[in-house]
């Protein structure tokens, strides 16, 4: 690679990819090569040899018959046979690199320094490098030999009439050849109709030199190659039985660098000694030319029937089926030729009939058995489609807005190119410019290639007004809760601009975000295609709140306190000061047990400063005193199982774990013992009457007394 073209590789890339269907297999052998994809009907080869690096030669297949005149075939390449399939990839140049590089070909070297001289040129190559050569021998049972191929290079248009001129031959020697190669042989791939002979490479057929066959492909929209020849036929006469030698063969000029390539299509190296041919076209236009399809009332179709020059009259008989009905669809065919001595091509007119019916896509075949010079029998067709016409379609906008510039353009959706275009202006393109502002109605004219036009009209009108509004696309929740606006063209022409106003934090286009803190209005400049302009504007909302309420609150050691919150957003959390969480790990002696300020405070009397904060972040502190309460010993208590007072409760115990009780009889005996009492005794085994306590509360103090069983109401 020349190393100016591997920068702009590196930096830029190669090509563009249309189309990723488009594959290469370079698995096969030599001999897969030549007799499962390129050989057709009428040709024995054998002693096939290959020339290069396995990677240089490989099936092609995928392309679309659309737009590409070879759907697969044969690919013979100066670098790697998938490059120009990679279009999916970019086109990424690929060099040889297996050490199996060919350099040295005389005759391909004699081609590339012929061509300067016939051109009117003077460069020349010094070398052939990075060879890739397929040959054979061969014995067809016809007249004459053909094939179908396309040359392309990467060459195209840079290095045009300059020493890297890439090159290839199709090289045929045998009986009653002779020709300035080796062995006698002729190059059967020249420019048709060339006289002397001119080979094909990038400085022979190219967008000035030969334009006829040329292709531009720069993006590459099909395959990856800067230019491409048209569909080409290569073709020579050879004695019916004999053997004939044929070297296919291509290689770069003076370099190694960017890639060149020629496909050989599938099936397409025949000698059937006569052939039928079909052909639809109209005029230039690109949809029917070579074509097989017929159209109703529109386009011309032929068949041409071609055999070897004979010296004698010859009758042939030709056969006709197909989907469509003669004599209903189309007009009788004369099915009986005459050849006279030196005769060899003969046409028959498909004559179709406009019905008017729709019967969708139908077939027309012709078909003769040719027994060749050699006594061999071959059954030629060829085949035309009949296909009702498509009505043509226009898209045009009904009504235009005249604010300048006036750009008017019309789309042909369905019709057959190429299209004529008929403005009431005067104008003969697809798009105008009107410069006229007064309101009218023009009219645009458009015929297709067939004849079928259809007439537009065209309203040009005064602009709507511009008028815009802003929506608002959710609500906030918080104060400096993030707000989307949005807006909505009521009306108006064009494309719109817009220019907002307000604390908006970001603004695209006809979009922005806001996070008002308190209610706050927004607004919107606008400017349409036309200049004109409006204003809107929006006030969002924002809720407000009344504020945290919390009183100070003091309860009980050991007992379930609440603390009333009101105001602010629900829910409440709740924190120490600084952020510190309220756990036994930090503050041993508060404990909250649910989310709503309900709270449990241990230990012993202690104040904690509890932080309230709502959804919105606002804050309140509060403090939370809890404190041992009076102790209240009963003197009575009704242990009957009627849920009420049935144990011996002592107020104000939880305050005081780890006080212990004793209860006595009026005989001093003791009836109940508890170390850390917690309210539990209920007067099992003690009958009613009178019973004495002692009660030891764990700060010291002793408190004794007398308490009353009492099971039944008097």
């Amino acid at each position: 690679m020349r190393l100016w073209q591997l920068l702009t590789f590196l930096l830029l890339g190669s090509c563009f990819a249309l189309t990723g269907q488009v594959q290469v297999n370079s698995t096969f052998t030599a001999e897969s090569y030549v007799n499962d994809i390129l050989l057709g009907e009428g040709i024995e080869a054998s002693n096939i040899q290959f020339t290069g690096s396995p990677i240089q030669i490989g099936q092609i297949l995928g392309f679309d018959p659309l737009e590409f005149p070879i759907t697969e075939g044969l690919i013979l390449s100066t670098e790697v046979a998938g490059n120009p399939a990679n279009i999916n990839m970019g086109c990424q140049e690929s060099i040889i690199d297996d050490g199996q590089e060919v350099s040295g070909d005389a005759d391909l070297l004699n081609i590339a320094n012929s061509v300067p001289g016939l051109i009117g040129q003077n460069f020349t190559v010094s070398s052939v490098n990075d060879i890739c050569a397929i040959e054979f021998d061969f014995e067809a049972t016809g007249d004459s030999i053909r094939f179908n191929y396309v040359f392309g290079s990467d060459e195209y248009l840079t290095w045009v009439n300059t020493q890297y001129n890439d090159i290839f031959g199709f090289f045929l020697d045998g009986p009653g050849i002779d020709g300035p190669y080796a062995n006698d042989a002729v190059n059967l791939a020249e420019v048709p109709d060339s006289d002397p002979q001119l080979p094909i490479t990038i400085s022979s057929v190219n967008n000035v030199t030969n334009s006829e066959f040329y292709i531009n492909n720069n993006p590459n929209n099909v395959l990856c190659q800067n230019g491409y020849t048209v569909l080409m036929t290569a073709k020579s006469p050879v004695i019916c039985g004999e053997t004939y030698h044929i070297r296919l063969a291509i290689a770069d000029g003076t370099d190694t660098a960017l890639e060149s390539i020629v496909i050989l299509e599938s099936g397409s190296f025949q000698s059937n000694g006569a052939t039928i041919e079909a052909s639809a076209s109209i005029g230039d236009s690109p949809i029917f030319l070579g074509d097989t399809v017929v159209v109703e009332g529109c386009n011309e179709a032929a068949f041409t029937v071609i055999r070897p020059v004979t010296t004698v009259i010859d009758t042939l008989d030709i056969f006709v089926y197909g989907t469509a009905e003669e004599g209903v669809d189309f007009a009788t065919l004369d099915t009986t030729l005459i050849f006279e001595v030196g005769e060899n091509e003969q046409q028959i007119p498909l004559d179709v009939f406009a019905d008017g019916i729709e019967e969708g896509p139908e077939t027309v075949t012709l078909e003769y058995l040719y027994v060749n010079l050699c006594g061999d029998s071959t059954l030629v067709s060829a085949t035309l489609v009949i296909q009702d016409p498509d009505p043509l379609l226009v898209q045009v906008p009904d009504e235009v807005a005249l604010c300048p510039p006036v750009q008017i353009s019309a789309v042909v959706t369905q019709g057959y190119a190429p299209f004529g275009f008929l403005w009431s202006t005067g104008d003969t393109t697809s798009s105008i410019a009107y410069e006229d502002l007064d309101p009218t109605t023009i009219f645009l004219t458009v015929t297709d290639v067939c004849g079928d036009s259809t007439v537009t009209p065209i309203d040009l009108v005064n602009p709507t007004p511009l008028e815009v509004a802003i929506i608002q696309d959710n609500d906030p929740y918080c104060p400096g809760d993030p707000v989307s606006l949005s807006t909505n063209v009521v009306s108006g022409s064009g494309t719109v601009s817009w220019d907002w106003s307000g604390n908006v934090d970001n603004a695209n286009g006809g979009s922005a975000n806001v996070s008002p803190s308190t209610n706050a209005t927004f607004t919107v400049d606008a400017e349409d295609a036309c200049g004109q302009t409006d204003e809107a504007a929006w006030t969002v909302v924002v809720p407000t709140y009344e504020p945290i309420v919390s009183a100070d609150v003091t309860f009980c050691l050991y007992q379930q306190g609440v603390l009333g919150v009101e105001g602010g957003t629900f829910l409440y959390t709740f924190s120490g000061l600084n952020g510190v969480p309220l756990t036994a790990e930090t503050d041993s002696n508060v404990v909250f047990t649910n989310g709503t300020g309900s709270m449990y405070v241990g230990g012993g009397n202690t104040t904690v400063t509890v932080v309230i904060e709502d959804e919105c972040g606002n804050t309140m502190d509060v403090d939370v005193t809890a404190e041992a309460c009076e102790t209240i010993i009963p003197n009575i208590f009704t242990p009957n199982n009627d849920g009420e007072n049935d144990r011996f409760v002592i107020e104000g115990i939880e305050g005081y774990p780890g006080s212990s009780i004793r209860i006595f009889n009026r005989w001093g005996g003791e009836v109940f013992f508890d170390e850390n009492y917690d309210s539990t005794w209920d007067g099992t085994g003690a009958a009613d009457g009178t019973y004495y306590y002692i009660f030891d509360r764990n700060d010291g103090n002793s408190f004794r007394g007398s308490v009353q069983i009492l099971r039944e109401r008097q």
